[in-house]
């Protein structure tokens, strides 16, 4: 919504590990786009297409749109400027070679060429770390790719820093990532619940065998 601002032609392919994830995040940025507030601003530059409005796709009357997919459920022939991947696995599907080679297998043979220009376009991947062949240690292994990392708890010898104006803000061994929300009893709850294995991966972002 905010790049449509700017350039409202821009093209996104948006996807999750389930279809119904994707489509509830394009919703979101459909209300949004057509709210009172989002149109009083920017309305004489956005304004959705009647005849391309739907919770799968919608287009603005500058020909960007966003299109949502899942992981599993294959991706339709469209391309875009931007391919943004948010949890390419569900968290107990990670576990499972045969699901995380479906997400990899789609990955590889059904986005990655789907950039509308290979050179400019960008595809963005956000997850946290369930298994060591996840999509994020997949293409880490291949290389080529800026990484944000971001442990629950900060550890400054894996303080990660990008080639963007991006980086961890932290710099007190241990100090936690958001604890106005999750607050040092809540972290403790939560590797408990998690056991070592669950936390290595999905709080410090570090997988483990």
């Amino acid at each position: 919504a905010w790049t449509w601002i700017f350039n409202p032609s821009h093209q996104w392919l948006c996807g999750s590990y389930a279809s119904k994830l994707a489509i509830r995040d394009n919703l979101k940025m459909r209300r949004l786009i057509t709210s009172d507030w989002y149109q009083s601003h920017w309305g004489h530059k956005v304004k959705l297409a009647s005849d391309q409005n739907e919770k799968l796709r919608f287009q603005n009357t500058a020909m960007g749109y966003r299109i949502a997919f899942g992981m599993t459920g294959g991706v339709m022939g469209d391309g875009g400027d931007t391919i943004l991947i948010d949890d390419p696995h569900d968290r107990q599907g990670a576990h499972s070679e045969a699901e995380r080679e479906t997400a990899l297998t789609t990955f590889d043979e059904a986005l990655i060429s789907r950039l509308n220009d290979p050179i400019t376009g960008a595809i963005v991947i956000i997850m946290q770390r369930l298994h060591q062949k996840d999509l994020s240690g997949h293409v880490l292994e291949q290389g080529g790719w800026v990484h944000l990392m971001l442990p629950m708890e900060y550890e400054k010898s894996r303080a990660c820093t990008t080639s963007l104006p991006y980086k961890d803000p932290r710099s007190v061994e241990g100090q936690l990532l958001w604890p106005k929300r999750f607050d040092a009893e809540t972290v403790l709850k939560l590797k408990r619940s998690l056991g070592d294995y669950g936390a290595a991966g999905q709080l410090q972002q570090r997988p483990s065998p």
